[in-house]
């Protein structure tokens, strides 16, 4: 997709204009896509450049994609069907981070569950120890059995503390874009 160019974000009409300049409509779609355009996925630098710019502005400012063409290749381009690939395409992806996010989470629990009963395993261990057990050896062995039990914990708790958080970043931009105006423009 090296022949797209990007232009600096304009404004028009209360709007922050995503700009695109191609020369064929098939650059903003992927060439390994061989789907009908209603169903092709974007080419990966076109959908990196889109949604991040979205994420330079309020996620509340209104945007619209503005696609620039030759005159030849504008005439030969349905604008409806262009606008529906490109929000069908983001409303895709809004729904496989759902599902990725969903399948975080589900992981998430299932390893909640087993590092909390290997802690639980740790800590009984550890009694088991100072009673059993005296000296130098029992305190390392305690002291190791409570450090691997809250080790064990650490994914878990990433998980439902950090991780979760970008998921929902992007969920909000393809939200956004899922019905995102797309115009297209002759070349200037």
């Amino acid at each position: 997709m090296s022949k797209i160019k990007k232009l600096p974000y304009n404004h028009e009409d209360g709007f922050c204009l995503i700009e695109i300049r191609l020369n064929k409509i098939q650059q903003l779609f992927s060439s390994l896509d061989p789907a009908p355009f209603r169903e092709r996925d974007l080419d990966p630098a076109a959908e990196s450049y889109i949604v991040h710019a979205v994420k330079d502005f309020p996620h509340k400012l209104p945007m619209k994609i503005v696609l620039f063409m030759p005159e030849a290749e504008l005439a030969t381009t349905d604008v409806t069907l262009i606008s529906n690939a490109v929000r069908n395409f983001f409303a895709y992806r809004k729904t496989v981070i759902l599902e990725d996010l969903k399948t975080l989470l589900h992981g998430g629990w299932i390893s909640f569950v087993i590092a909390l009963v290997f802690l639980m395993s740790c800590l009984m261990l550890r009694q088991m120890v100072e009673k059993l057990f005296s000296g130098t050896m029992a305190v390392v062995a305690n002291e190791g059995l409570l450090i691997m039990g809250w080790v064990a914990m650490w994914r878990p708790i990433y998980i439902f503390l950090y991780e979760w958080w970008p998921f929902i970043g992007r969920i909000r931009i393809y939200d956004k874009l899922k019905d995102i105006s797309v115009e297209l423009r002759p070349l200037e």
